[in-house]
């Protein structure tokens, strides 16, 4: 059986680092901006990170932190791009981007990570959305979406089934890419060198 609520009673806490820009270092602490953000993967790409942050401003300069399990959602520029947090994570959110810790009693994080890729939740986003100079959606705007909830025990079934096949899709992806660079490593190595 299914319940109605509203997207902002799924959610224990927002993580938000808006309004500020870090000082930034060339190396230290990944600073997750929107590009390291896909609907196509599970998790955040840190090979697309260009700065980063030093202990000191991780430690002090930002308001909240990531867990394992929080969803991030872009809000600027390229809206709803998302992605799950695997473990205890090293790294920070930059501006234009929401973290989002949810109620576990409520919805379960990997079900919410899908649900938030829904085309269904990307069209009451852009419904939304702010079209000035880049769109953008605020956390006021997404608080009031209402949701159709299932139980936590259909939640996770359905979740754990699409998880099981984007697990393999992550899996796939990484052994292209390794096959790539063996590829490339070996062209250099009769050809060039």
């Amino acid at each position: 059986m299914s319940r109605t609520v509203l997207f902002e009673d799924i959610v224990l806490q927002k993580i938000d680092n808006r309004g500020k820009t870090p000082p930034i270092v060339s190396s230290g602490y990944p600073l997750l901006e929107v590009n390291s953000l896909s609907r196509s993967r599970l998790y955040p790409d840190i090979s697309k990170v260009t700065k980063w942050v030093d202990e000191i401003t991780y430690s002090k300069w930002f308001r909240q932190y990531l867990e394992k399990d929080d969803v991030l959602f872009s809000t600027v520029g390229t809206i709803a791009e998302s992605a799950i947090i695997p473990g205890e994570p090293t790294f920070a959110v930059a501006q234009n981007i929401l973290g989002f810790r949810f109620k576990k009693d409520l919805v379960y994080p990997r079900y919410a990570l899908y649900l938030m890729r829904s085309s269904w939740f990307i069209n009451q986003i852009s419904g939304r959305t702010i079209e000035t100079v880049q769109k953008s959606i605020k956390w006021s705007d997404m608080r009031g979406i209402k949701l159709e909830l299932p139980s936590l025990d259909t939640q996770k079934k359905i979740a754990d089934i699409l998880w099981a096949f984007d697990e393999k899709i992550e899996l796939n992806r990484k052994i292209n890419d390794t096959l790539e660079q063996i590829g490339q490593s070996l062209f250099r190595h009769y050809f060039i060198d």
